[in-house]
């Protein structure tokens, strides 16, 4: 079934009126869902948009979880982008770390809505419940994590992302979840130095070397379908 997310329930967008009946060529009594203000409905459209009921909502982790992903090359981040949606992130940072060599000064404002775009993509297809907010880039030293910090690390031991989940819940209450992709060249030792001070979690994602793109996917699906954060 075909999803679409609006601001409001009064009429569709010309956005969404267009990829319903010209895209997909939706019949008039077939049903679509609408996500409107975080709540998921059924609909058709037939001369107008016909609310029929709303549905249950229960595509979304308990906890949620944020992604501060390296900003890497086009491609690869907007893969990153992608598929982290689909697995489950509740926002996504752009990060620069001292070996970042990408540059989008100058641009951030359009490379912003193009990202949006992929999200929304994303989240359609994936059918979440959400759009993950997208956020301007930030300087690593700059953030301010929210709740439990995980950075996977290439040189970590082998301390595993449901280790850290499991002796979390065990400890205390889990209110969000960060997870920190690293740079195409690596971690600085300085900048895992400086994470170890806000007492982060490093842990390993297997004895394999990981391309940015691909730890990110890996990282947020482990953490998705932890049964201590779905």
């Amino acid at each position: 079934m075909f999803r679409v997310f609006q601001d409001s329930l009064e009429v569709l967008s010309d956005e969404n009126r267009h990829h319903l009946l010209n895209v997909v060529r939706l019949n008039p009594d077939e049903e679509f869902e609408i996500v409107a203000s975080g709540k998921v409905y059924r609909a058709i459209y037939d001369d107008g948009l016909k609310i029929l009921r709303e549905v249950e909502n229960s595509h979304e982790t308990r906890i949620p979880i944020h992604l501060y992903m390296a900003l890497i090359k086009q491609d690869k981040f907007e893969i990153a982008l992608e598929k982290t949606t689909e697995v489950g992130v509740t926002s996504i940072t752009p990060v620069i770390f001292k070996r970042t060599v990408v540059n989008i000064k100058g641009k951030e404002d359009k490379k912003l809505l193009r990202w949006q775009k992929i999200l929304e993509s994303a989240a359609k297809q994936s059918k979440r419940d959400i759009i993950p907010t997208i956020n301007s880039p930030e300087k690593l030293e700059n953030i301010d994590f929210k709740g439990t910090l995980i950075v996977p690390y290439e040189c970590a031991e082998e301390i595993y992302i449901d280790d850290v989940l499991k002796d979390i819940k065990d400890t205390k209450d889990i209110e969000a979840i960060s997870i920190l992709i690293g740079p195409e060249g690596g971690f600085e030792e300085s900048e895992i130095e400086f994470l170890k001070t806000l007492g982060c979690n490093i842990v390993t994602l297997g004895t394999r070397i990981l391309r940015a793109e691909t730890a990110a996917i890996v990282a947020c699906y482990q953490v998705g379908i932890n049964e201590v954060v779905r």
